[in-house]
């Protein structure tokens, strides 16, 4: 998408999307038409053609690799498809800074697998922008929370060539890649946010959810922490041999978090406690995986060490949103391969 120059054989919305549906410029979902007044408009003032980030290519901090091709995504073109997806100009600054969040995250090209960058808010930008850390926040319920992380995507498509035929090894895809936003709620955690000092956006690699219930009252804190134990299974199931794929978040909800604080938790010390269930899975209990390092040893020089299993070193996150009123949190498996990355918001 290198200018948002378009012909429109008709008149009205419906010409404008089948137009950029046939560009392949769209999602699939209906799309606010592009013109220079609406793409000034988000500007704000900024040079469109001023790089903000390089999409592929072998260049540091780049959000993933096409070959050798290092595509250049400028500001004009982001705020056309941030036009696109429904953003209020106010919106501009935290969609630059999830931008950048990801091309800082240490591998992007997990965002292209059966993942999905999920944006984090902390700060001020949560209410001024109306983005939601409460009820429904990942249903797309609030426009912030919707169009902030359809954005994201569509520049990812549009501008970097994220489509489904150049991904030909991702198998199912993932729905929560049209937008998966939400803002921490800060004001109903017993804990620091996760991100303090301002306003912020950090990106994770999400590949999907996992509802955490329990409901007992009052709330014991040693149930608690079993159960979400066991939800740690599914992100040990997944590290296939030696080599960790999977992490997790937790998204607790303000009672969950609430039970720990009042029995005197800190948030790192239940981070630590579920670090260690997670990370205490790293023996090799698949016989093709033994197989594999027992010949790779077969064939080292003998007065070498032998090749061995380490010990992950992947840390589980925690966060606090959602509802007040309920006894559910949520775990969020995440891609191990890819570091959060916080970037303030100016």
């Amino acid at each position: 998408m290198n200018t948002i120059d378009l012909t429109v054989d008709g008149d009205g919305f419906e010409a404008v999307w089948d137009a950029l549906l046939e560009k392949g410029w769209s999602d699939g979902l209906p799309v606010v038409p592009p013109t220079p007044e609406r793409v000034d408009a988000m500007l704000g003032g900024r040079d469109p053609s001023q790089l903000h980030v390089t999409l592929g290519g072998d260049v540091p901090g780049a959000m993933y690799s096409f070959g050798n091709v290092g595509i250049p995504a400028n500001t004009g073109q982001i705020a056309a498809n941030a036009v696109m997806a429904g953003c209020r100009p106010e919106y501009f600054p935290a969609v630059l800074a999830s931008l950048r969040a990801i091309t800082a995250s240490g591998n992007g090209a997990e965002f292209l697998a059966s993942s999905a960058p999920l944006l984090v808010f902390n700060g001020p930008v949560r209410h001024e922008l109306g983005i939601s850390s409460s009820h429904e926040m990942l249903s797309m319920v609030d426009r912030a929370n919707a169009t902030i992380g359809r954005a994201v995507r569509l520049v990812l498509r549009n501008v970097g060539g994220a489509t489904a035929d150049r991904l030909f090894d991702v198998q199912f895809g993932m729905p929560g890649r049209t937008a998966m936003v939400m803002g921490e709620h800060e004001e109903e955690s017993p804990w620091a946010p996760f991100a303090g000092g301002g306003s912020a956006v950090t990106v994770f690699a999400a590949s999907g959810s996992m509802p955490v219930n329990y409901h007992q009252v009052p709330q014991r804190v040693e149930e608690l922490l079993l159960i979400l134990s066991r939800c740690l299974d599914y992100v040990r199931g997944n590290r296939l041999g030696p080599w960790p794929d999977t992490s997790a978040l937790f998204v607790l909800s303000p009672k969950h978090a609430r039970a720990f604080s009042a029995q005197g938790w800190t948030k790192a010390r239940v981070e630590d406690e579920l670090t260690a269930v997670m990370n205490d899975h790293y023996d090799i209990e698949l016989p093709s995986i033994a197989e594999k390092l027992e010949l790779i040893n077969r064939g080292r020089d003998p007065h070498e060490p032998p090749m061995t299993i380490p010990m992950p070193e992947d840390r589980v996150h925690i966060l606090v949103a959602g509802g007040v009123a309920g006894w559910h949190s949520l775990m969020v498996p995440t891609r191990a391969f890819t570091v959060p990355q916080t970037v303030p918001i100016v």
